[in-house]
């Protein structure tokens, strides 16, 4: 399915006076449902792309499946926005509690309330050794910011690329930061690449809900070039990921994990 569709728009220029009707690209956004063993899982408002990597990505990084290896078979049909996920006998599936979590980190009614649910969430420890020095980390940032460029003649997008031994193996674009995060985390696992290697590189700010997700599939180091919340922060400090933010050329600021960036000699 397509990501994006052409809208009429009146574009006015009071400087110059310009009053003119033309067209441009808009993201699309549709509901994904995900079935596990015929059950729904999950709508996701998402882009109708990728969808057996955003389903992938997002039932590990919830927490509802504790490893790809769990999964038997994902069939989608690019017509569609509806993926069934099968998982092998004796896979654990968490639906019921993944939607609790969810719930409440949307919904609690106090800051008291949602730091005692940060440290509900069941948290896995990243303890990868992958080191990466600042030069490679400016030029992974450059690489992304390049391959997105076409992309951003259409607003309303985020991006999320996977690196893995400091090549880009995977690129994904979705009108929610989560969702392409997700996307990211899906084609890392569905391409069999060692997580403990690979460096995850967004567009948008970083949240505790894209380091959970990271650290659940065993990413070890997130680059962006915006700032984190103080979730992200907190989350990644407790989960061993490394958080490397606001990288903007030469200039990097490193929140958690601060071995993981290393200094060129």
């Amino acid at each position: 399915m397509k990501s994006t569709e052409t809208v009429a728009v009146r574009k006015l220029d009071l400087l110059s006076r310009r009053d003119e009707t033309t067209t441009e690209g808009a993201a699309v956004e549709l509901p994904i449902n995900i079935y596990v063993n015929s059950k729904l899982a999950a709508t996701l408002f998402a882009t109708p792309t990728s969808q057996s990597e955003l389903a992938i990505g997002y039932l590990v990084g919830e927490g509802i499946l504790r490893a790809y290896s769990g999964i038997q078979t994902v069939s989608c049909s690019e017509e569609t926005t509806t993926v069934h996920v099968r998982t092998k006998p004796g896979t654990r599936v968490r639906i019921r509690a993944a939607r609790v979590v969810r719930v409440l980190t949307s919904a609690c009614g106090s800051s008291e309330d949602f730091h005692r649910l940060l440290d509900r969430i069941e948290k896995p420890l990243v303890r990868a050794d992958q080191q990466v020095s600042a030069s490679e980390v400016t030029r992974m940032m450059r690489v992304f910011n390049e391959h997105s460029e076409k992309f951003r003649e259409i607003g309303g997008f985020q991006y999320a690329a996977a690196f893995f031994e400091g090549q880009m193996n995977a690129f994904f674009e979705d009108v929610g930061m989560d969702n392409a995060v997700a996307k990211a985390l899906g084609g890392v696992m569905k391409a069999g690449l060692d997580s403990s290697r690979t460096v995850l590189v967004i567009s948008g700010r970083l949240s505790g809900a894209e380091v959970i997700k990271a650290a659940r599939v065993g990413v070890p180091i997130i680059l962006s070039m915006r700032e984190p919340t103080y979730s992200g922060v907190r989350l990644a400090q407790k989960t061993g990921v490394t958080l490397c933010c606001s990288v903007r050329g030469p200039r990097m600021n490193i929140y958690s994990g601060f071995d993981r960036i290393i200094v060129d000699p």
